[in-house]
């Protein structure tokens, strides 16, 4: 080989060398973005969901029976409320909303069950 022609490869490695460490360079990262606003509305309703649990008096005597429950109330935020009890089956008596029973009536022996109603007016 002439000198010529080793000097040419090696013009023609250096090229091909110079242009593959050009092509791996780091280069800055090209990116653009684009937003947009829109408009969002909700309408909330007022609404109130309401709970109670089972209540069990236990054994009533003569002086009556007392039991505990609390009804749960969940509304929207700030919805006002008010809870009030029917009376089940005794009707105008308060122990509906106490939950409890007056003493000395007369009841028939035997198990007994009634329903109360807790209503949510909002």
């Amino acid at each position: 080989m002439t000198k010529w022609v080793k000097s040419m490869k090696y013009a023609l490695f250096l090229f091909a060398l110079g242009f593959l460490t050009a092509g791996l360079a780091p280069r800055p990262a090209l990116a653009a973005t684009s937003n947009a606003s829109f408009a969002v509305t909700v309408t909330v309703q007022a609404g109130c969901q309401v709970s109670a649990p089972a209540t069990a008096f236990g054994i009533y005597t003569t002086a009556g029976a007392n039991s505990t429950s609390a009804a749960s109330v969940a509304c929207t935020l700030p919805t006002p409320y008010n809870v009030s009890y029917s009376a089940g089956r005794t009707t105008g008596q308060p122990h509906a909303v106490f939950v409890q029973t007056a003493g000395a009536e007369s009841v028939a022996p035997g198990a007994s069950a009634d329903t109360i109603t807790a209503t949510v007016t909002y």
